[in-house]
This record gives structure tokens, sequence and C-alpha cells, in this order.
């Protein structure tokens, strides 16, 4: 079920991939260093600066631990709650000494 038409881009980090028990996609846990809605869309994520994020992931080989990438989410929702998928991921390159 979609809540609305929703999609924030969202930068960070990848602290840790996790496959799913059936085999399909993985759980990302994602450090965010910056949040923003796509033009057009609503921002339900609204993640600030250091928080971390749980993640769905259909195709994980996109991703990398330690990578830092900026990733375009949908809030998905239904009668289990909200999830937040990944539609899209870019490599960003790694941030400077001293640069957050």
């Amino acid at each position: 079920m979609r809540l609305q038409p929703n999609r924030s881009r969202v930068e960070g980090t990848v602290l840790h991939i996790e496959r799913c028990g059936d085999g399909f996609g993985a759980e990302i846990d994602f450090a965010v260093s910056r949040c923003d809605a796509v033009a057009g869309s609503a921002d339900f994520i609204g993640a600030q600066p250091g928080q971390q994020l749980r993640l769905f992931a259909a195709v994980p080989e996109a991703l990398a631990v330690g990578g830092r990438f900026r990733l375009m989410l949908t809030a998905l929702g239904g009668a289990a709650g909200q999830r937040l998928v990944v539609q899209a991921a870019e490599d960003l390159p790694p941030l400077e000494r001293g640069e957050r």
C-alpha cells in the first residue's frame, strides 16, 4: 500500500547489510548525513544528520558496507507498519578528512 506519492533523497554511509531469510533482498542499516524530498514528492522520512535508518533493498549488491551513497527512498505502508525501500543507489566519493 502506498501512503501517497513520496520520495526522499538520502545521503550517508552503509553500516550493515543483512540478507533476508527468504533469499530476496536485504535489510540495510544506514547512517544519514543529508535527507530531502525529491521535487514534487513529500518527504515522509524527514531524517536528520546522524540518524540511523533501517532500509530494505531488493538489490543489495548495489551497496557495500562502509560505502557512501545517495539513495532514492520510498516509504511504503501496510498492516505491519511503514517500510523504507531503496528505489535507486548512486555511489558518492569518500569524505575528505574532517568532513561530515
